[in-house]
């Protein structure tokens, strides 16, 4: 008899250690996804503050920063559009998959990646608008900061040796 209480003591103590562990672990993984997302949420206040830098220091008018402002919002909403196409087509994709409809899945591809390329475009309509609205004194600052961001990403990259071939 005290054999069995003893062993069922220690399954107890076992089972409530390993769920303790096993709390911990899943306390953890919802930890890293509230720091994740605080990450975002920073991320977008420090980009928001590295435009309104920016602006400040090509010293942007307020007109231009007001059309500026109204594309962007235009952008947003056209990629917000663009993104719920894309994502569409890929569950229909699946679908298609899933059946072994092969005609299906590449006219659904070729969509796929004309949504894609209309992104891109519109990226580059984006920054072309910018750089149209810049006097030439701020596209000469603006070349400038390019230069130095450009440097502050790649530290090194043109001190970079190549292996010799043997």
């Amino acid at each position: 008899m005290k054999k069995i209480t003893m062993i069922a003591i220690t399954l107890i103590v076992m089972v409530s250690l390993l769920s303790a562990f096993e709390g911990n672990k899943k306390m953890g993984e919802r930890q890293s996804r509230m720091e994740m997302l605080e990450r975002e949420h920073h991320m977008e206040f420090y980009e928001s503050n590295d435009h309104l830098r920016l602006a400040e220091e090509l010293e942007l008018t307020e007109e231009q920063l007001e059309d500026i402002e109204n594309f962007r919002t235009k952008f947003q909403k056209e990629m917000i559009e663009l993104n719920s196409e894309i994502k569409k087509i890929a569950i229909d994709k699946r679908n298609a998959m899933k059946n072994h409809d092969f005609a299906k899945m590449r006219k659904l591809t070729e969509e796929f990646y004309n949504f894609k390329q209309q992104i891109a475009t519109k990226r580059i309509e984006q920054n072309e608008m910018k750089w149209d609205i810049l006097t030439e004194e701020q596209k000469e600052k603006a070349e400038d900061l390019m230069k130095i961001h450009h440097r502050r990403d790649y530290p090194g990259k043109h001190k970079m040796k190549h292996p010799r071939k043997r």
